[in-house]
């Protein structure tokens, strides 16, 4: 991307582009706040799987703040928040099945 303007660059580059910024730094822990918001089904896919790749291969610490329930369902653990209090708390399946209470 590096011969192109930023305003050139897709979501979905730009995404990318950040990502490399902050794994410059090096974290152990990388939060991800709505990083797939306003991208396109492909790229929310190509950025979802960047986040695996650095969980699994890479073994960093992901914290992924996430509206879509297909995302949070990959996690190993999920946390839901409502109006500022934790409603719910535990693995993917759990969490999914008590979603309406």
């Amino acid at each position: 991307y590096a011969h192109h303007a930023p305003h050139q660059l897709s979501g979905g580059q730009k995404q990318r582009v950040a990502i490399a910024g902050i794994l410059a730094m090096g974290p152990e822990c990388i939060i991800f706040d709505e990083s797939t918001a306003m991208l396109d089904p492909r790229g929310r896919e190509e950025i979802m799987e960047t986040i695996r790749h650095l969980n699994r291969v890479e073994q960093k610490t992901i914290v992924l703040i996430t509206h879509y329930m297909e995302e949070a369902a990959l996690a190993d653990r999920v946390v839901v928040i409502h109006d500022g209090t934790i409603r719910l708390d535990g693995k993917p399946e759990e969490v999914f099945r008590h979603q309406n209470e």
